[in-house]
Parts: C-alpha cells; structure tokens; sequence
C-alpha cells in the first residue's frame, strides 16, 4: 500500500515553487494563459455585455420619459382646478369664514387704536364719536351697496307694510255671487286672514327684532368707547372677552341653553382671570386707582350685557322675519338706527363743541378728517366681519371666537400704545385665557354627545 504525499513535500515540489511567469517560460510561448489587466476586469465586471449597456440606456430613457409624464399630468390637473374654480364662481363658505375672522381678528386691531386715539389725544367725547362712527361707516356701507348687485333693501317695517297692501288687493271682493260661491269664498277668506294675521304677526316680530338689535347695538358700541376714554385699550379688550359669560346668562335666562358643571368651573376661572387683570391694571397710569378699574369694568360689563341681547335679537331677527336683509343692509340700518337714537342728545349736549371745531384751523380739520375716515372704513369692515360670523355661528360660538380676538387685540395694544402689564394683568390673561378654552372644549364635547344621542 503506497503512502500519500504528505503537505509539507507536496509545497516543496519545483512546480509550486516557481512562479507563473517561469511556469509560463517553461510550458512555451504558446501555453502561456492570457491575464486580463486590472482596468479591463473592472470595466468587465461593470457592464458584462453590449445587451446590458444597451438596457440600462433603455432605463434611463424610460426614467426620463416618466418624469416628464408625471409633470404633463401634474399640469393638466392643475389647469384643470383653475377652470374649475374659475367657473364655479365664488369661494366656499368655509373660506369666507376665515376671510371673515381674519378681517375681523386684524381689522379690529386698527379699529381699536383709531378710536383709543380719537377719544385720547384729540379729546372726541365717547357719544359724539360713536355718532360719527355710525354716520361715516352707514354712508360707507350705503355706497357700497349702491355699487353692488343687491343694492339698497327697503326697511322692515316697508316690507310688512307692502305685503299687507298685496294681502288686501289679493282679498276677493266680488258682489255678484250665488250662495254657493259666497259660502266658498267666506270660508277662503276666513282661512287667508288666518294667514294673514300669522304672517303680520310675524313680520312685526321682525321688525320688533330688528328694531332691538339696533338699540343693543348701539347701547354696546357706545359703552365700549366710554370705557376707552376711561381705561387702557388692553384692559377693556381682556373684560370684553367676559362676553361667553354674559352670553351664556342670558341664554340661561330665555331658556335657550343650559350650562353644565364643567362649563361652570371653566366660565370661574375666565371670570378669575378677569379679577386679576382688572387688579394688575390698578397701577397703570390711565388708571391709577382701583377705584376707577372697577368703574371701567362695570362699563364694560354693560356692554357685554347689550352685545348679548344684540345678538339674541338678531338671531330672533333671521328666524321671524320674511325676507331678512344680507349682512351690509342689516349694519347699515343698525348704523342708522343708532344714528338717529344718539343725533339728539349729542346736539343738545354738544352743540357749542361743536361749533368751536367748525371754527378750527383747516389744516387741523383735514388731520382730523383723514384719521377720522380711517376709523370709520375700519370700524365698518370689523363689524361687519363680526355680523357675518355671527349670522353663520351660534351665538356662543360667535363669543368665544370674540373671546380669542380680544386676547389678540389686548396683546396688540399693549404693543402699540406702550402699556407695560403687571405680573398679575399677564396672569390674568393666560387665567382668562385657559378659561375660555376649558369652556369652549367641555361645550363642544357636550354638543357631540346630544348630537349622537338625538341620531
């Protein structure tokens, strides 16, 4: 039995032991094995084949042809949306509502600091200001409208008046007729003055409605402006965002609405955070005492009061009356309304300032003129941002909403007018704050829940 190699003879042999170019001089020039060099193998090992190059060139073009099928397509889409929305006409009214908060939210800003500067530094008294707000922005809303599609609506007592007139002329009145037809034609009649007389009284709750709604507001606007004589700008827009107190009270009272325990405790701590703010406000220079701040706040608590029944009688306005007016008409009668309750009072009591600021240099007038034109376009636009929002909300959702644009407008005064709050005023804000929003998320959860409850 012959014995295998071991490792250590066969790594000795000769042919090992050379190397591959002497094994190659050995074998011969003709059995030397060809060695790719290094360059060549790597680009072999890249693109093995003419047919590999050829389908990665083919990959890339159809890349490339997809992108710019992708952009094609993209386009068309979006070509498509613009002539959609083009054709469709205006936006939605979910769109409209942000327009509207956001008129509402800045604009009132402006509104605020013009009338902050009329009552302060050109010393205006609180009623001759809202008379002038009320005259300038009604004749602002009157060219408006004038411009527009709808035009100028008639008054609410017109409508009633003329629907009444139809109603009569309606009314058959025929004499030559047989029983039989004068026994039909009683009981027709009898049956369209029963109409008649529902429909009047409706249309008078209308306009009784209508009639409030311009007396609360005024009585608000006026208040305010009273308590931005007296107060800082800041301070009066923390108090006036107590408005889902008062809201909520009255609704309390008409039994329109209730209130749960978890909304009690978060309306306490909005009123808490309302305390503290009047408290921080205590040693600001515009008003030094506490005195004065509680006087302010009770002014402005009045205010909230008539901004709460307004918005009651204007929701009791839409619901009763037949044809009620669009947003600008209904402002521009409540303007006009509260035009011709304040113009008699202010030309008895301020008759001779007024004559001496007829007397005023011209230059002073114009000065006068533009900020006072500035004051009015604004305080037209931020109500009747406020009136549109309130006509497609709830009223509680309407003062909530009022709630967060007053903490925005409060901010922004102290920002513009230079008043530094106490460390109490900024408590109170953030209290005021937290308040609102437990409040407006234990209302909201209440609302879902009746909702599944009548599904």
């Amino acid at each position: 039995m012959s014995s295998s190699p071991s490792l250590a003879s066969m790594m000795n042999s000769p042919l090992l032991s050379k190397s591959d170019s002497a094994r190659d001089e050995e074998a011969g020039p003709y059995t030397a094995t060809p060695r790719p060099s290094p360059t060549l193998s790597k680009s072999l090992r890249k693109i093995s084949s003419y047919d590999d190059l050829v389908m990665e060139a083919q990959l890339h073009a159809n890349q490339q042809h997809y992108r710019c099928a992708a952009i094609q397509v993209a386009i068309s889409n979006v070509y498509e949306k613009i002539q959609y929305l083009w054709h469709q006409g205006p936006p939605s009214l979910e769109w409209h509502l942000v327009v509207a908060l956001l008129v509402w939210y800045i604009v009132g800003l402006g509104a605020i600091v013009t009338t902050k500067i009329l009552l302060t530094e050109w010393n205006v008294p609180p009623l001759l200001l809202t008379l002038q707000q009320f005259i300038v922005a009604s004749q602002l809303l009157k060219l408006r409208l004038l411009l527009s599609k709808s035009g100028i609506a008639p008054w609410p007592w017109n409508n009633e008046s003329k629907h009444q007139l139809q109603s009569n002329a309606a009314s058959p009145a025929s004499l030559n007729m047989n029983a039989t037809e004068i026994s039909l034609t009683n009981s027709s009649s009898n049956s369209m003055e029963h109409t008649n007389l529902s429909t009047s009284d409706t249309s008078t709750s209308g306009s009784m409605d209508f009639l409030l709604t311009g007396l609360f507001n005024s009585l608000d606007l006026l208040a305010t402006n009273v308590a931005f004589a007296t107060s800082a700008a800041s301070f009066v827009e923390t108090i006036k965002s107590a408005d889902p107190i008062t809201t909520t009270a009255v609704a309390l009272i008409w039994k329109v609405d209730r209130l749960e325990s978890d909304e009690g405790v978060c309306l306490f701590v909005l009123v808490t955070g309302m305390l503290l703010s009047t408290w921080g406000n205590a040693s600001n220079e515009e008003s030094p005492s506490m005195a004065s701040s509680t006087q302010a706040a009770a002014t402005v608590m009045t205010a909230n009061v008539c901004f709460a029944f307004r918005a009651m009688s204007q929701k009791l306005y839409r619901r009763h009356a037949e044809q009620p007016m669009n947003d600008e008409n209904l402002l521009a009668k409540m303007f006009q309304v509260g035009a011709m309750a304040l113009s008699v009072p202010c030309l008895i009591v301020y008759a001779s300032y007024l004559s001496h600021a007829l007397e005023a240099p011209r230059e002073l007038q114009l000065q006068y003129a533009k900020l006072a034109g500035a004051n009015a376009v604004a305080f037209a636009m931020y109500n009747l941002a406020s009136t549109y929002v309130l006509s497609r909300l709830s009223v509680l959702q309407h003062s909530t909403l009022g709630c967060l644009r007053r903490m925005f407008v409060a901010i922004g005064a102290c920002l513009f007018f230079g008043v530094q709050l106490e460390f109490f005023g900024i408590v109170g804000l953030l209290t005021s704050f937290g308040g609102f929003c437990g409040f407006t998320f234990y209302r909201a959860q209440r609302m879902r829940r009746e909702e599944k409850s009548a599904v």
